[in-house]
């Protein structure tokens, strides 16, 4: 199965947290600011981001995954495929937090 579209309402939904651009040029061709979603796991250094878009797109979504800290893109992600890097990427995210969590009751 191919997934070609999927609803703003989905994407937020899943966790993905709208931006709002102050980007004057789109503003001043198409008349309306840009925003983009993201999401991050934070202690793995992942995002998952799509470009700016405007409210006048047509909400066909690109996503990437990239490095928190660089903003370096790793890879595109189709949309089919967004579900399961998500709970992949969520799963990872609390593994390293758990961890983290021992060492420190462990460690002086």
């Amino acid at each position: 199965m191919q997934l070609d579209n999927i609803s703003y309402q989905k994407l937020i939904d899943m966790g993905f947290e709208r931006h709002d651009m102050e980007d004057d040029v789109l503003f001043r061709e198409c008349g309306y600011p840009g925003f983009c979603l993201s999401m991050e796991f934070p202690l793995i250094n992942i995002g998952i981001s799509s470009p700016c878009k405007s409210q006048t797109s047509d909400h066909k979504w690109d996503f990437s995954i990239h490095y928190i800290d660089s903003a370096d893109v790793i890879r595109k992600v189709k949309l089919m495929e967004l579900s399961n890097l998500i709970e992949f990427f969520s799963i990872k995210n609390n593994e390293v937090e758990s961890v983290t969590k021992d060492l420190k009751e462990v460690l002086p």
